[in-house]
């Protein structure tokens, strides 16, 4: 008889979970500033109604005031009722996602049933309850058939791009901080800068996702301190030395297909993040 670690289900339920978030928030934030401009939460029509019902304004405003770090855009402050809210609100799913959904699902009412499974689920996870291997297993196949819908539309998008290469869509650190590619501007990826400081011994983790409509065996990410390479894959681990005190260290993030061309001559996306500065340890003596 096979036996499931239960640690490890749950953090693959969990996982999966917020994988399904980031990338409906993603495609929800792009058709919605399509239609009505960067400032969507705030739109109203000529009657004085909001394009967006009050309760998830106040709900987005809320979350934003409480942590300012994990929440940098109203869209980001959208959590699974949320978004369930979004895709199967009679208006928005008819006009932006009915396209992209029923190639997979039957309908509205399943789209619906579907986010309705996940989002209690996804409660059961956050509230530190206990989830069955048949929950998991639903979180899991159910999410990534949203991710599948969302990858195929992307896919299709794509090749109507001038240069149609992966992108790095979100960053976060062990800090809390969160940035995500704002698909309306030409800038790349950041984190909100601060200052930070770090001393030899402490440790300092970044990690990145990319756009999912290309294999991940189709490029290479590398982190760069100095002109050094320092790291591969979509964690950065950092963990500052004795001969750093002093310093202002800094790590660049590249992405680089496995084409002969690249859309910046050498890589294909990239970002800095400021690390912060180093400080002597705390039990040196004379």
């Amino acid at each position: 008889m096979i036996r499931f670690d239960e640690t490890e289900i749950r953090n693959s339920a969990k996982e999966t979970l917020e994988s399904l978030e980031h990338w409906s928030r993603r495609i929800i934030n792009e058709k919605f500033v399509e239609k009505y401009g960067a400032d969507y939460f705030d739109y109203k029509f000529e009657d004085g109604n909001s394009l967006i019902k009050t309760e998830i304004l106040r709900i987005v405003s809320s979350r934003m005031e409480e942590n300012p770090k994990r929440f940098p855009r109203k869209i980001d402050a959208i959590l699974m009722e949320d978004i369930a809210y979004f895709l199967c609100k009679d208006s928005f799913y008819n006009e932006f996602f009915k396209v992209i959904l029923e190639n997979d699902f039957s309908g509205q009412e399943e789209v619906r049933n579907r986010l309705t499974i996940v989002k209690d689920i996804r409660n059961k996870l956050y509230h530190g309850n206990p989830i069955s291997y048949r929950e998991a297993e639903q979180a899991i196949c159910y999410s990534h058939d949203f991710i599948d819908c969302y990858k195929a539309y992307y896919e299709k998008i794509g090749k109507e791009r001038e240069y149609n290469v992966p992108f790095f869509v979100r960053v976060e650190d062990s800090l809390g901080r969160c940035g995500y590619r704002d698909e309306t501007k030409t800038e790349k990826l950041s984190l909100p800068y601060e200052r930070i400081t770090f001393r030899p011994g402490d440790e300092y983790k970044i990690w990145v996702e990319v756009d999912g409509s290309f294999p991940e065996n189709f490029y290479e990410i590398t982190w760069w301190i100095h002109d050094k390479k320092v790291a591969t894959g979509k964690e950065f681990v950092f963990k500052p030395t004795v001969d750093m005190v002093a310093s202002m260290q800094f790590v660049h993030c590249n992405l680089k297909t496995k084409r002969q061309w690249h859309k910046y001559r050498t890589y294909d996306d990239g970002f800095s993040v400021y690390i912060g500065e180093i400080l002597p340890p705390i039990e040196d003596s004379y």
